[in-house]
Parts: structure tokens; sequence; C-alpha cells
């Protein structure tokens, strides 16, 4: 069963599970759903979308949702926030508060809402290396040269097999790099 905890820094904003989901609570702001259709109507009569969101009480994106027929689906108190990979193939999530958005890895947002803060210096190791598998028994706390000594021991382990002339290099599935 999954348990869900608050991120840290977004408590009763956003929630982060053991299985490494991230989820958006609703917010204290709800839309009568008797106003919708009429919302609807005053989009097809030319409204601005500050006119509909007014009328509304919400926020001017969330009007544009429902001018786009994006509604909640599932869970009303919650929505899956999907991740995105970044350019160091992490799986990262932008939370907003107070309309300032930030950026945070997820494996990172996991560790802390189950341990607490992450102390200086050190980082959270995937286990079995793969950036996308973000959940809490696969991630451990390591210094960077721990980390660095895990990785380069599981790529040796898989290198094992080959020649000696083809052991260097990076030839593991994880590898940003693949060679042919």
């Amino acid at each position: 069963m999954e348990t869900w905890k608050p991120v840290l820094g977004f408590e009763g904003l956003y929630e982060v599970s053991d299985h490494g989901n991230v989820r958006r609570v609703a917010r204290s702001k709800t839309v009568d759903a008797a106003k919708v259709p009429q919302a609807k109507e005053m989009f097809a009569a030319g409204a601005t979308l500050k006119e509909v969101a007014t009328f509304l009480g919400v926020s001017i994106p969330t009007a544009h949702s429902i001018k786009l027929g994006k509604t909640w689906s599932g869970d009303a108190g919650h929505r899956i926030v999907n991740p995105r990979p970044n350019r160091t193939h992490y799986l990262v999530v932008d939370f907003c508060c107070d309309s300032k958005y930030t950026k945070r890895g997820v494996h990172r947002v996991v560790w802390e809402a189950f341990n607490g803060p992450i102390p200086d210096r050190l980082e959270v190791n995937h286990k079995n290396l793969d950036r996308a598998d973000n959940r809490l028994e696969n991630l451990e706390l390591l210094t960077h040269r721990e980390n660095v000594n895990h990785a380069h021991a599981i790529y040796a382990e898989e290198r094992k097999h080959l020649p000696k002339g083809q052991r260097r290099g990076p030839r593991s599935k994880y590898a940003k790099i693949q060679h042919g």
C-alpha cells in the first residue's frame, strides 16, 4: 500500500509517496459545478478569461482549463503531478507556492519527506542506478565518494564477463552515451 507524506516546504500543497509518486492537494478554492455551464456560455459569447475567472472566483489558469474542458478526474482531493526528466536524466517536479515555482528532484523529495532534511554534503543514491526508480526502498544517503564508488562497482560487475580489452568505457545500460 502506498504511503503519502507532505513535501517539506510545501506542506498542505503537495504530497509524495514511498513509491515515488507526487500529487497536488486540492486547494480550498472549489468551483461550483452549477457555475461551470454558465462559464462555458460566457466563453461562447466572447467573454475574456479574466471575466470568467472573476465570475467563478478562480485564477485565470483555472478558467483557461475549464475553457479547454480539462477537469480533475479520479480523487477530487488530489491530482497526480507528472515528473519530467532534467538534463541529467533525474525526474524533477515543479512545485508552486505563492506564484513562485521551485524545481526539485523527486528522489530528494521522497527522501526528505520520509527521513527528514538531507544533511550538507550528502547525496541521495539510487541503489539500482535507475534514475527513474524513486521508490523509498531504492534510495539511500551517501557521500559523493561513496556514490561514485557504488556506481563504479556495479559498472565493473556488469563488464566482468567481457574480454579484458573491452571492459573500459560506458557500456552500462545506465550510461548516457551508448556504444554500438
